[in-house]
């Protein structure tokens, strides 16, 4: 994948996933960055504002359930879902009697007591990375196989190795992301003669819909 550049200095910019924080104590804060997994997560403390939660991206939320007022909590359960479907993962540092409303959503942990969080916190978050590393990967497969149609239906007859130095990947790569695009049901054709691919009269399922 390819490295974000900072456009007016020219250097790497760091990829950083966000671990929001609300309410927790300062040593549930220590035995949190003790436990990081990895040099990629930057922990958030949120707790002086709620509406960071819903504005903020993240990766993991970890929040001590007694810290919300009783008009965040409305706000919270009517979120929850959206937290669900976008595959970020929510962790309770203690259990509240209102988390039982969140009994249909299958992505958050409830640890019991500091000794629970402190041994299994690592392995929660660790989860949570894999899972938004394997989104952004497939989102970026899917951004680049779109960026071929595109190209093939610009350039008609463009060459394998021309896709390939378009995107920044292999030859090999660029006919995987062709092939996927054929049994998608995309009209894309190759030219024996001109040794290029192309669009049968110019037609597209994904780029004319």
């Amino acid at each position: 994948m390819k490295e974000l550049i900072n456009p007016k200095t020219g250097e790497v910019m760091k990829r950083f996933y966000r671990v929001l924080t609300y309410g927790i104590t300062d040593e549930q804060t220590i035995m949190l960055l003790s436990n990081i997994p990895s040099a990629d997560i930057e922990v958030l403390d949120v707790s002086d504002c709620f509406t960071d939660i819903i504005t903020t991206a993240f990766i993991a939320l970890i929040v001590n359930p007694y810290a919300l007022e009783p008009e965040h909590i409305d706000i919270f359960n009517e979120i929850t879902e959206e937290f669900y479907l976008n595959n970020e993962k929510i962790v309770f540092v203690a259990d509240h009697p209102f988390l039982d409303r969140l009994k249909h959503i299958n992505r958050y942990t409830i640890f019991s007591d500091d000794f629970e969080f402190e041994s299994k916190i690592k392995y929660v978050l660790l989860q949570a990375l894999q899972k938004e590393k394997k989104m952004k990967t497939y989102s970026y497969t899917i951004s680049q196989t779109i960026r071929v149609l595109s190209e093939i239906r610009k350039h008609p007859y463009i060459s394998t190795n021309q896709l390939a130095e378009i995107i920044e990947r292999t030859p090999r790569t660029v006919q995987r992301y062709i092939n996927t695009l054929i049994c998608a049901g995309e009209f894309i054709e190759y030219d024996r003669k001109k040794k290029g691919w192309y669009m049968y009269e110019n037609k597209s399922i994904l780029l004319d819909y």
